[in-house]
C-alpha cells in the first residue's frame, strides 16, 4: 500500500473542485480547541535531517531516553518525518533548546517551539543551533568580544563560552555558540578584516 505525501495531499487539495455539499463549513466546539492548545502549550516539534528513511520507532525512543525530565515527556507522530515532544512545563521544554544542538545517528534533529496552531505541511524548519570551535586565533585575541564579533557575522550569536569574569578566553580554540540559517552553506575558514592569517570553523552538533 503506497501512503500519500503531506506535500501531494496539499497539491491535491490545490487542485481540487469542490461539490456545493462540500463547500458548507463545519462548526469546530472552541472548547475543544481550547483544551488542546493548553495541552500542547509546552511542545517542541522536530524532525530528523535527512532525505534518507530512517527508524522513526527508534528515534522517538531514543529522544524520550535524552529528553526525559521529572515531569515526563511524551513524543507524539505527526507525519513520517515530523513529531511533537510534549513536556509539563515550560523549564522542561526550554531546557532541551538550552542543551541543543542534538542527534540522532550522527543526523541533526530539527527542533522548533509549536507556537500556535499549524498544520504539517506548513511547518518550517529553517534555523539549527550549533557549537563552533575557532581555531588558529592569536591568543591575545581569544575574549569573549572577539568571540561575538565572529559569532555575529557567521549566524545569530547565542553565547561565547568563557569562564573567566574579564572575558578572557587563552587556551587552544575558543567556543561560540550560534544559530544558523540552514539555507546558507556553513563558512568553513574566514579572514578578518586588515589581518593575514586564516580562522578555521568547525561545527558540533
Amino acid at each position: 500500500m503506497r501512503f500519500v505525501m503531506a506535500e501531494e495531499l496539499e497539491e491535491l487539495c490545490r487542485c481540487m473542485k469542490l461539490l456545493d455539499h462540500e463547500k458548507h463549513h463545519i462548526r469546530l466546539r472552541k472548547e475543544r480547541v481550547i483544551r488542546s492548545k493548553q495541552e500542547a502549550q509546552f511542545s517542541i516539534l522536530f524532525k530528523l535531517l535527512t532525505i534518507w528513511p530512517f527508524n522513526g520507532e527508534a528515534l522517538k525512543s531514543s529522544v524520550r531516553a535524552m529528553w526525559m525530565s521529572l515531569g515526563g515527556v511524551t513524543v507524539r507522530d505527526i507525519t513520517d518525518n515530523l513529531f511533537m515532544a510534549v513536556f509539563t512545563s515550560k523549564d522542561d521544554m526550554e531546557r532541551i533548546f538550552v542543551l541543543s544542538p542534538w542527534t540522532f545517528d550522527k543526523k541533526l534533529i530539527q527542533m522548533v517551539r509549536f507556537v500556535g496552531d499549524l498544520q504539517p505541511t506548513v511547518v518550517k524548519f529553517t534555523h539549527a543551533v550549533f557549537w563552533i570551535r575557532i581555531m588558529n586565533l592569536p591568543i591575545k585575541s581569544m575574549t569573549r568580544e572577539v568571540g561575538e564579533d565572529i559569532g555575529q557575522a557567521v549566524g545569530k550569536l547565542i553565547d561565547v563560552d568563557v569562564l573567566d569574569e574579564r572575558g578572557i578566553a587563552w587556551g587552544r580554540f575558543l567556543w561560540i555558540w550560534v544559530e544558523m540559517d540552514l539555507a546558507i552553506p556553513l563558512m568553513r575558514v574566514s579572514t578578518p578584516a586588515e589581518k593575514s592569517y586564516l580562522l578555521f570553523l568547525f561545527y558540533f552538533s
